[in-house]
Parts: C-alpha cells; structure tokens; sequence
C-alpha cells in the first residue's frame, strides 16, 4: 500500500490513545478514517446514529485531542485526519 506509514514503536502509544476516546468519537475517527478527502463543516452523508450536536461535540473534542485539524477555505471548513491516525485506523478496524 503506497499511502502506507510506518509507525514503529509509536502504534502502542496511538492505541492507547485511541481506547481512551468516547464511544461517540470512536464513530467518528473511524468513519473520517473511510474518508478519501478531508470532511466538509457541514456533511450530509455522516450516517453514524448520532444527532448533529453530538457529532459535533465529537468533532470538537478530536480536534482538542489534536486528531483532526480545521481548515477553513472560502467557503467553508474541512477537517483533515492525522495521516498518522488515519493510517493506523486503516490498519486496525477494530479500535
């Protein structure tokens, strides 16, 4: 896999990380992790079983935990994965 990123020594420090995180932000990680692109501020295909508060809240909360980032282009916002995160998301489904 070319977009592949070798994590060494760091995937049990990412692990541990990653199972601190609400049930509500592990939805979230994984379904951004599925993302070919960074999400736009206001998706219309998050199809996770969470209001929109609490997507947002999840959101906000992963970005606190420097797993996302925002962008704000003219338009509107995106919000990146960790390419970091999102390789080892990728690697392990079951978080």
């Amino acid at each position: 896999m070319q977009d592949e990123i070798y994590l060494g020594d760091i995937e049990t420090l990412i692990e541990s990380h990653l199972q601190r995180l609400s049930a509500a932000e592990k939805k979230v990680i994984h379904w951004l992790a599925n993302q070919t692109e960074a999400v736009e501020k206001f998706p219309k295909t998050a199809n996770l079983d969470l209001s929109q508060s609490q997507f947002w809240a999840a959101i906000q909360s992963l970005m606190r935990r420097c797993l996302l980032d925002k962008l704000p282009s003219e338009t509107s916002s995106y919000f990146p994965i960790n390419p970091v995160f999102k390789s080892y998301l990728k690697r392990n489904i079951a978080v």
